[in-house]
């Protein structure tokens, strides 16, 4: 199942896990219906105080609306994959004008290859 290879997929790319939480559901469908309190509780849950930034992983939830709340509970970045994808997605178009309301990565500038 996913849930149980993503974590070690990130441990095994130089990253330190402190805590992996998970909702327990098997299909986008229910993923789909995961209300946003749910997901900004369940990121507060996860979140750990030696804990860099937290992600929050599934294209299937609407993470990304309540990434930028997340942060100023938590002081430290939330990354959100559909967050992840955008923002990647407009760095690769060369997208210039600010997106705001989202979370702290679109402040950021990927890194040169």
């Amino acid at each position: 199942m996913l849930r149980q290879r993503w974590p070690a997929a990130l441990r095994s790319k130089d990253s330190e896990l402190t805590r992996v939480l998970a909702f327990g559901l098997e299909n986008d469908p229910d993923m789909t219906a995961i209300p946003p309190d749910a997901l900004l509780a369940a990121a507060l849950q996860a979140n750990s105080d030696d804990a860099d930034a937290v992600f929050i992983s599934c294209t299937a939830i609407r993470a990304a609306e309540i990434a930028q709340r997340a942060e100023k509970l938590l002081g430290k970045p939330v990354i959100t994959s559909n967050q992840a994808l955008i923002w990647h997605a407009l760095h690769l178009m060369n997208y210039q004008n600010p997106v705001t309301g989202f979370g702290s990565l679109f402040d950021q500038t990927p890194p040169t290859a």
